[in-house]
């Protein structure tokens, strides 16, 4: 089936491909965006629950540090960003308590992370000897916000890009908000800016292959067994990292003709970090009533050493929704686990944190999602290898003026990893795009 010729083809509906689209149509383009799932949002993955306050989250579910584009769409819905309120409790000796974060330690011994000089991973930098006092529980403290919130391998990861993060109020130390009705809202916004007269959106295309050449592109796709073909001037590119790096053949590869060389170098610079989420809904929210109220404003919950490390609620609203996490290392040793064997290990480790509830007898359902076995998305959000300094920029550079690239793992302004970095990310990309096409 031909589906015809347009300005521009975007590939993903994601946060990315949608402000893109938004983008273009609004600059009076004709547009195609295809996505493969039967949804709009890529690694937003809201889930309604009925009675709930909130929705399930099984994507991303904070707003991190300054996130102008995210702000900026909220802004236009007439909406805000929810402080989740950071209180944070940690299980150690068996007891939750408040323990110093070691952040003064932790932001003193970032800053020498040398700036010029071959990159080392963040691992070869604490073994180096001038680290040999950091504190034990700083050394673990770091090495735990780099598997939790960064979802990567210390032994992988630049200790450039996480100094640079770090400073910069990344996701790991900045403070965390929640969009005013959760990321359905902001897509809800991002759904609305696509001109029906100008973008057309096709749910359940599968691209398979993307045939290019300067200012002529072609995309053969399948939609439930039927074989599609459209064309354009340009395509703007928004698959994840983890997609764009997948072998030709595997589920959920894109093949280009000819291929992405010039992408070969970034492309090897970057990983695609390992989440498993699992989110457990129970018939109150429990934690708040214990130990007299004690964890009544908790937001989050430490376990080191257990499978899923960390948990959080639905604050500021009260529901009986816990969030269990695991990322990098922790998300690995997961693989292997079905979905009841996830959610028995969620629940299981949540008893460590509350021995005094009988979470099992409360426990009446749960969602999970494992983003390195969804073969549209092949991992949870990038991060920096070492030696990758300049792969996110690099990523992100058009090639002839023709195939345009945006994602969260293009961002390079400091919002890689984000929902706020894919949104800016395709805005720039379009709006290149339109500006090289004058």
């Amino acid at each position: 089936m031909d589906l015809g010729e347009f300005d521009s083809i975007v590939i993903g509906a994601g946060a990315a491909g949608l402000a893109a689209a938004a983008v273009l149509g609004e600059a009076g383009q004709s547009v195609l965006l295809l996505e493969a799932r039967a949804r709009l949002g890529g690694r937003l993955f809201p889930v309604e629950v009925p009675g709930s306050p909130v929705a399930v989250e099984l994507g991303a579910e904070f707003v991190h540090g300054d996130a102008a584009d995210t702000r900026a769409w909220l802004r236009r819905g007439g909406l805000s960003i929810l402080d989740t309120l950071e209180e944070h409790w940690t299980l150690e000796n068996g007891e939750l308590g408040q323990p110093d974060g070691n952040f003064a330690e932790i932001a003193a011994l970032m800053q020498r992370v040398p700036a010029a000089g071959a990159d080392l991973s963040l691992l070869e930098f604490l073994d180096r000897p001038e680290q040999a006092e950091l504190k034990s529980e700083a050394r673990a403290r770091i090495l735990g916000m780099v598997a939790g919130f960064d979802a990567a391998d210390p032994a992988r990861i630049s200790a450039r890009a996480v100094a640079s993060e770090w400073q910069a109020g990344g996701a790991a130390i900045s403070s965390s908000g929640r969009p005013q009705g959760g990321y359905r809202s902001l897509l809800d916004l991002l759904a609305g800016a696509l001109d029906p007269e100008k973008v057309a959106l096709r749910l359940r295309t599968v691209v398979k292959r993307v045939v290019w050449r300067a200012s002529a592109v072609a995309i053969e796709a399948e939609c439930l067994g039927q074989r599609l073909h459209a064309r354009s001037r340009h395509a703007v590119i928004t698959l994840p990292l983890g997609v764009l790096q997948a072998p030709t053949g595997a589920p959920g590869a894109v093949e280009f003709e000819p291929p992405l060389r010039s992408k070969r170098t970034a492309l090897g610079k970057l990983a695609s970090g390992p989440v498993v989420k699992v989110v457990l809904q129970f018939r109150t929210a429990l934690w708040e009533t214990l130990r007299g109220g004690r964890y009544a404003g908790a937001a989050f919950f430490h376990a080191p050493g257990v499978s899923f490390p960390t948990f959080w609620t639905a604050l500021p609203h009260h529901a009986p929704l816990l969030v269990a996490w695991a990322g990098g290392a922790h998300a690995e040793r997961l693989a292997t686990l079905t979905e009841p064997e996830l959610i028995a290990r969620a629940l299981q480790d949540a008893a460590h944190l509350f021995p005094d509830a009988d979470l099992g007898r409360a426990w009446v359902g749960a969602w999970t999602h494992d983003w390195q076995r969804d073969a549209y998305a092949r991992g949870a959000y990038s991060y920096v290898l070492t030696g990758g300094e300049d792969a996110n920029r690099a990523l992100a550079e058009p090639v002839e003026r023709t195939l345009y690239f945006a994602g969260e793992a293009t961002d390079d302004s400091g919002g890689a990893t984000t929902v706020s970095g894919a949104l800016a990310s395709g805005r720039r990309a379009a709006q290149r795009l339109l500006a090289e096409e004058r």
